[in-house]
């Protein structure tokens, strides 16, 4: 079973009923766990899809999704608040942005989000 993505603002994900529908605003973040990911959504439904990473961000769109560490994506919408090298989601899931990322990341969010 494959995933594709439909204009970009919805993706279909393999369970084990079938495909389910989901709006990409809907994703808070993605997790590798080896060759696979586990996508968590803002409901707290968790699905574990048979690609990696990299090929799961590209069906995303690039404005509102950022990979800030090797295994982890996050959906910058749903940023509660950033704290040094921390950033925790509107879950207070939190997830260590790469050293590497972190001017890139702050950047992106100056690009992607209102500032005050």
């Amino acid at each position: 079973m494959g995933m594709t993505t439909e204009r970009q603002d919805n993706i279909l994900i393999p369970t084990t009923k079938g495909l389910q529908l989901e709006k990409t605003n809907n994703i808070q973040n993605i997790c590798a766990e080896g060759s696979y990911c586990e996508l968590m959504l803002i409901s707290g439904a968790k699905h574990m899809i048979s690609k990696n990473l990299s090929s799961l961000t590209k069906l995303l769109p690039s404005h509102t999704f950022f990979r800030i560490h090797t295994s982890v994506v996050i959906n910058i919408a749903h940023i509660k608040e950033v704290i040094g090298t921390e950033v925790v989601m509107s879950n207070d899931c939190r997830f260590p942005i790469a050293q590497r990322r972190k001017k890139e990341f702050v950047d992106f969010l100056k690009r992607n989000s209102l500032s005050l």
